[in-house]
């Protein structure tokens, strides 16, 4: 009997890492008001640097969404994949070279598998989520006090794409956002 419940206990684990690969794993962020833009940045003469916005709690993936969950859905819906990187496909890796009516369809498409509304960020919330929400704690960087901890980016990577939740998640647990 014992023998059957580890069994068993094997089964189900392996049956939720594959669940967990498949689809998103999903944060809430509580709505707050926040200065969007930067300061740093080069703009047109005629567009703020900064300006506050206010948004409604939302919900965005807790990492990119990765080869692997994107080839269920492809599987699932007969999609094709998109164009094949150059460093080819690895499951772990962040999808890429995904065009917007693709990711609209895979939003919905989460939706029907899920039985919850989906859909893509709007540039508000993703900045607002890479700024740690209303449970900042003041760092520049999504994940700590330096970027090398917060993301991947071309010169410490050595131009190569890496692995997703590999560096430090923000306050609200988000992985992989880049520097704002």
């Amino acid at each position: 009997m014992k023998k059957q419940a580890i069994t068993f206990f094997l089964i189900l684990a392996g049956f939720l890492t594959s669940f967990a690969q498949s689809y998103p794993e999903i944060v809430t962020v509580e709505g707050g008001t926040f200065t969007m833009g930067d300061t740093e940045m080069e703009v047109e003469s005629d567009e703020q640097l900064t300006y506050q916005v206010k948004l409604k709690t939302f919900e965005i993936a807790k990492t990119e969404t990765t080869v692997a969950q994107w080839k269920v859905f492809c599987n699932t819906t007969g999609r094709s994949m998109p164009e094949v990187p150059k460093w080819d496909w690895i499951d772990s890796h962040p999808i890429v070279n995904v065009n917007y009516p693709d990711a609209v369809a895979y939003c919905d498409w989460l939706a029907e598998k899920m039985d919850t509304d989906y859909r893509l960020p709007t540039e508000a919330e993703w900045e607002y989520a890479t700024r740690r929400g209303k449970l900042s704690k003041g760092t520049k960087y999504s994940g700590g006090l330096s970027m090398d901890n917060a993301d991947w980016y071309e010169a410490k990577c050595g131009y190569k794409v890496h692995s997703v939740a590999t560096k430090n998640p923000n306050e609200l647990g988000i992985l992989s956002l880049s520097k704002v």
